[in-house]
């Protein structure tokens, strides 16, 4: 369950006519879940959960995303959810859609970090009585 909210907390986007802008090119690509920061606070690692292969998320030139998650079998866990990504300027927007119950979800980062070995997406969940930030850190594969 942990993985399944952590993708679904972590990524999801549109397709946008930007995507094939040299900006969008350091984006697209293999990259492995790291850990996350919440509220400044240490980095918490990623578990992977197949010793041998490590989880990760292809970003496509067509904006799409997807998401390859190993169970602790080594298999790959399947879902139906089809996710886009768009992005404008450090803005990036995953919206994932959920064809069983015909749900789409929208979450927004911020590109804090984007190297060609390191990426780190800001976001911020404001709820009635707290902010809480969260930092996504990924290494490209």
């Amino acid at each position: 369950i942990y993985i399944i909210v952590l993708i679904v907390t972590l990524f999801y986007g549109c397709s946008s006519s930007d995507e094939q802008s040299p900006s969008n090119q350091l984006l697209l690509g293999k990259w492995y879940y790291k850990g996350t920061k919440i509220n400044n606070n240490p980095i918490v690692l990623y578990q992977h959960q197949c010793s041998t292969l490590k989880s990760y998320r292809d970003f496509l030139q067509n904006g799409t995303v997807s998401d390859v998650v190993y169970d602790d079998n080594c298999s790959i866990f399947q879902d139906d959810v089809v996710t886009t990504w768009t992005r404008n300027n450090s803005i990036l927007t995953f919206t994932d859609f959920l064809p069983e119950i015909q749900l789409t979800l929208t979450y927004v980062f911020e590109i804090a970090s984007l190297t060609d070995q390191e990426m780190q997406l800001k976001q911020t969940v404001v709820n009635s009585d707290s902010t809480i930030v969260y930092i996504h850190y990924y290494t490209r594969i």
